[in-house]
């Protein structure tokens, strides 16, 4: 996932409209990744309020995830590293 666009908002209202090929379920690979990774944004909502509700939607498909629901995972994904690197430029600026 480097060098991906910033995403500016962590909901899932500014993705795009599912078509036919984000209800594809995903490979073997990409089904164990999916848990793992959500599994560390839900430990991280402890600490960020502003991801939970995007967390929950991410978390509802953990049975079955399809592209659609991978795609969410990585928007939330880059929320968090643009937030997080947002944050250390303006710590910088302030020294």
């Amino acid at each position: 996932m480097e060098k991906r666009r910033p995403a500016t908002a962590p909901g899932s209202s500014t993705l795009k409209t599912p078509t036919a090929d984000h209800e594809q379920f995903l490979s073997q690979e990409e089904h164990r990744e999916f848990p793992q990774s959500l599994s560390k944004l839900e430990w991280m909502t402890y600490t960020r309020p502003d991801i939970c509700y995007a967390t929950k939607e991410v978390a509802r498909a953990l049975q079955q995830p399809t592209s659609a629901n991978q795609q969410m995972l990585k928007h939330l994904l880059r929320y968090i590293k643009e937030q997080h690197t947002t944050n250390r430029s303006s710590d910088q600026e302030s020294d």
